[in-house]
């Protein structure tokens, strides 16, 4: 999705394909039994370059989309969310992303960020988008917190 130009048919098309065989994978080995720790830490990580790279493509048009406010909030957001992989990282040496929910609902709604960026209903989804964010960023870090206390 990186190479084409942004909202064009490539994009889309590869962009689709990607969150589709993301959505798909752990379901997949699953269902074959090939599920193991590497795996899902390899998911986490596909699903971080594949949100940075959305971000990357997307961010000015996002910013443009957005009042000023919720742009700030979603920088804030995602300079915690950036922090807080550089913290556990550092603390617990090894990339921190739990399989939760919430995580699966942020990245759900973020993936449909470029179908709906140019129309009426990005904002008030943006908003959405931003308060599921900030508690699933809450919750994640109560778990790896805990978890680093039962250590």
């Amino acid at each position: 999705m990186l190479i084409f130009p942004t909202f064009s048919k490539g994009f889309f098309i590869s962009y689709t394909f990607a969150g589709a065989t993301d959505a798909i994978d752990g379901t997949v080995a699953r269902k074959t039994g090939t599920v193991s720790k590497f795996g899902s830490k390899l998911d986490s990580a596909a699903d971080l370059f594949f949100f940075l790279s959305m971000i990357a493509k997307l961010f000015t048009k996002i910013v443009a989309a957005l009042p000023k406010p919720v742009v700030w909030i979603l920088v804030g957001i995602l300079v915690l969310r950036i922090s807080y992989y550089i913290y556990f990282g550092v603390t617990q040496h090894r990339f921190v992303s739990n399989h939760i929910y919430l995580n699966k609902a942020t990245g759900f709604l973020a993936f449909f960020t470029p179908y709906l960026l140019q129309t009426a209903a990005f904002t008030p989804y943006a908003v959405l988008m931003c308060l599921i964010m900030v508690s699933s960023l809450v919750v994640d870090t109560r778990i790896n917190i805990l978890q680093k206390n039962a250590q």
